[in-house]
């Protein structure tokens, strides 16, 4: 099988995945990628809160790096290099364009239904918390009921985790994240802004 962008809950095997697939132009002072890629913006170790352009897979919890839970994005990516001049050493600004709206991904929960009750088991990595019990108690006398009060009944719960469709296709649903990046006395610095799908 492969990995679709349009669903977040899927957990294929055996499958193929393609994360990196884009062609690249360099020019004097830009450069151009356009296809799949993924894009590391951030300085820290570990989590970047402003590294937002790919989503994560979280299929797998044993892939602790985040480059290797980035999910690969179709983009247009821009740098421009500025001249040196009175303008700050090494500066850069990037531009890059996802022009629609790829999900997180998480692994499915194994669910089947018996005498209207759907019964679910944490397949593979889906994390059982997130698996409610097949019945829910009422205690007695909790419920006022025409001067009086209820017997205890229990109430059985299904389950089911769906892909829903994900946002239409439109230019209002993409995404976009600028940088400028810049060297200053030995420091280096970043400046970002984004605008579309914040999982924060």
């Amino acid at each position: 099988g492969l990995y679709t962008w349009d669903d977040t809950f899927q957990d294929i095997s055996p499958v193929a995945d393609f994360q990196e697939a884009y062609f690249d132009a360099h020019l004097s002072d830009v450069d151009v990628r356009l296809g799949l890629q993924k894009v590391a913006w951030g300085k820290l170790d570990r989590s970047q809160p402003n590294d937002l352009i790919n989503p994560l897979n979280y299929i797998d919890p044993l892939m602790d790096d985040e480059a290797e839970r980035k999910i690969g994005v179709p983009a247009l990516q821009a740098s421009y290099f500025f001249p040196e001049s009175w303008l700050p050493s090494e500066g850069r600004l990037t531009a890059v364009w996802v022009p629609l709206y790829i999900p997180y991904r998480f692994p499915l929960a194994d669910c089947v239904v018996q005498n209207g009750v759907s019964h679910c088991d944490a397949e593979r990595w889906f994390p059982p918390a997130a698996v409610p019990t097949t019945t829910f108690s009422v205690p007695a006398g909790s419920i006022p009921i025409n001067g009086g009060f209820n017997q205890a009944f229990t109430v059985p719960i299904g389950y089911q985790v769906r892909n829903t469709g994900p946002p239409a296709r439109r230019l209002e649903n993409s995404e976009i994240g600028v940088r400028y990046s810049a060297l200053v006395h030995d420091v280096d610095f970043a400046v970002y802004g984004y605008h579309g799908f914040d999982p924060q």
